[in-house]
């Protein structure tokens, strides 16, 4: 199995959770 796929997705997902995070604890 190709794993490229998913471990792009993965890190894309724990981008965004930080970025939300960041967001978040700013407002």
């Amino acid at each position: 199995h190709d794993l490229s796929p998913l471990a792009a997705a993965t890190g894309n997902w724990n981008s965004r959770a930080m970025i939300m995070r960041s967001v978040l604890q700013s407002s």
